[in-house]
């Protein structure tokens, strides 16, 4: 999964997600939520793992005061664990499904959800940071599994050009026993290496899941004298090394 993508593969899958694999992700939502209504069931994550998803994406850095775009935000959980966490972020969360952004008003009203497609759509704002978590986990109607993965690489450069500061993503990983044949698995090291044309700065983390990992890009990767990200700059020589 490492070959690259020029312009006319991109429109190839941009044309496909918007005639095939689009359409047949908002019904599968949409026929989730009109059966189970405001519930985990309706975006599959049925297991009670969110809390542990959410947390690992908090620490990318995200702070009180930070925008944040939620990607896939569907129900609002993350704006929910934020609130409860008491991090006071400046939240938004987009979702292409409607009957799921409609419902995470409601259930959320001092938050801001929005309808759209990051892919699709010019935005005019940036935020801090750009998260998602799952969004990328099922293989639609009309993506081979080639295709999810360029699809994914299209997801990140764009997620990473919403923000100031990072980006946060996780995963289903390759180092797994099983997987079922919707389900996209990605290997950690295809991730890195891909996240690495983008920014310099990663944190790829496979620490909290067996099955499952995150990954960071971090906006500014500039480096100092002694090639040390700047943000590390302070640790430098508080003690004598020589």
């Amino acid at each position: 999964m490492n070959n690259p993508m020029d312009f006319d593969q991109k429109n190839i899958i941009l044309q496909a997600w918007k005639l095939y694999a689009k359409p047949a992700i908002i019904a599968m939502y949409e026929a989730a939520f009109a059966q189970y209504g405001y519930d985990v069931r309706s975006i599959f994550w049925p297991k009670g793992r969110q809390r542990i998803r959410f947390r690992i994406l908090t620490e990318l850095g995200i702070r009180d005061g930070d925008r944040v775009l939620d990607v896939g935000c569907g129900l609002g959980h993350l704006y929910e664990f934020l609130q409860r966490e008491n991090i006071k972020v400046q939240y938004t969360g987009i979702d292409i499904v409607e009957s799921l952004v409609q419902a995470a008003q409601n259930v959320h009203p001092h938050g801001r959800f929005l309808v759209g497609d990051i892919i699709c759509e010019n935005l005019d704002e940036r935020w801090d940071y750009v998260v998602f978590s799952g969004t990328c986990n099922v293989i639609p109607t009309g993506f081979s599994r080639e295709m999810q993965w360029q699809f994914v690489q299209i997801m990140l450069t764009r997620m990473l050009e919403l923000s100031k500061k990072g980006v946060a993503a996780d995963f289903q990983s390759s180092y797994v026993d099983f997987q079922q044949a919707e389900a996209f698995h990605v290997d950690p090291a295809d991730i890195f290496r891909f996240c690495k044309t983008l920014s310099r700065r990663i944190v790829l983390r496979h620490d909290y899941m067996p099955y499952e990992f995150a990954v960071y890009l971090y906006k500014d990767d500039a480096l100092t004298t002694n090639n040390v990200f700047k943000d590390f700059a302070p640790y430098v020589n508080w003690y004598t090394e020589e």
